[in-house]
């Protein structure tokens, strides 16, 4: 939600449309919460259209997904201003997801897309429509990781939005023609002249422990004193307070385990929106997996 609303208020981004897919919730309520997201922003008179994406993965099935940011994924708060509205499932555009980005790439020349879910959308639509690939102008993707960094489980060294539709990656990374900017899920935890031996140290402690949690809160304290990452929270619009709602449960755990809730698709967003924020490295590894190990490759953002 806070990516999306950077998205949708920033002078310098012109949105055409949002698509939404399966994830941390189905597709349906990502829809609905779209929705309220746009009322939040003051958008009510001139919504962005919203078109509903695949409800599940390629080939595998459906995992229960740990309610991190709530039963609904923004916070369980429906009695927060917007409220939620019957209107808010069933009010979208006709056409699919796919459907859609294959004719806004035809009508429009410079569109860039932000994926901050798993890719099944993309690679939907490339299947359609191989050409789809030839008309995007870039590609940033918030997916994958460098050094197996997961945010799955305690037990899974996998990135959530690959590993939620891993064919779809691999579609997409190993056979698009486009320009695309990665974004691995490292970027969320690891910045300046300490990443090195915190790498070192992380991937020990991988070898001797499969939780993550513990290892976190160590580096991440390294710089989160340094940073606040609930100050647009407290700005005191009505915006800001429903994000705050919406962030609530996220943001309860993340201080239990000593952590603030840091950036992670903002920055995939931030990147589509001036790639000059950006440093940048090309991997040579295409390889992406098999048995559902998770995927990775072609450009990655590095810090």
């Amino acid at each position: 939600m806070r990516a999306l609303s950077l998205a949708i208020m920033h002078p310098d981004a012109e949105v055409l449309a949002i698509t939404t897919v399966h994830g941390c919730v189905g597709a349906d309520q990502a829809t609905a919460n779209v929705l309220r997201l746009q009322r939040a922003a003051g958008l009510e008179k001139k919504l962005i259209p919203i078109y509903k994406g695949a409800s599940e993965a390629i080939i595998r099935k459906p995992f229960e997904v740990v309610k991190f940011f709530g039963v609904d994924g923004i916070g369980d708060c429906p009695d927060v201003s917007p409220k939620v509205l019957p209107t808010d499932f069933t009010v979208r555009e006709g056409d699919s997801a796919a459907m859609t980005l294959l004719r806004l790439t035809k009508e429009h020349g410079d569109v860039t897309i932000v994926c901050l879910g798993p890719l099944t959308n993309i690679a939907l639509a490339y299947k359609l429509d191989p050409k789809f690939s030839t008309r995007i102008k870039k590609l940033v993707i918030l997916g994958g990781n460098h050094y197996g960094v997961g945010n799955v489980d305690e037990f899974s060294s996998a990135e959530f939005n690959f590993h939620d539709d891993p064919e779809a990656a691999k579609i997409v990374i190993e056979e698009m023609d486009t320009d695309t900017i990665l974004v691995p899920w490292e970027n969320v935890y690891f910045k300046g002249p300490e990443v090195s031996g915190i790498l070192l140290f992380l991937l020990l402690h991988r070898l001797r422990n499969a939780s993550n949690f513990v290892i976190f809160s160590d580096f991440l304290n390294i710089y989160e004193k340094l940073v606040d990452f609930e100050a647009h929270l407290k700005v005191g619009t009505p915006l800001a307070t429903f994000l705050s709602h919406a962030t609530r449960i996220c943001r309860e755990i993340s201080r239990k385990c000593g952590n603030q809730l840091s950036y992670c698709d903002e920055i995939a967003v931030a990147i589509a929106i001036d790639e000059r924020i950006a440093k940048k490295a090309s991997l040579y590894d295409k390889e992406l997996c098999q048995e559902e190990k998770m995927r990775l490759t072609k450009q990655a953002v590095q810090d």
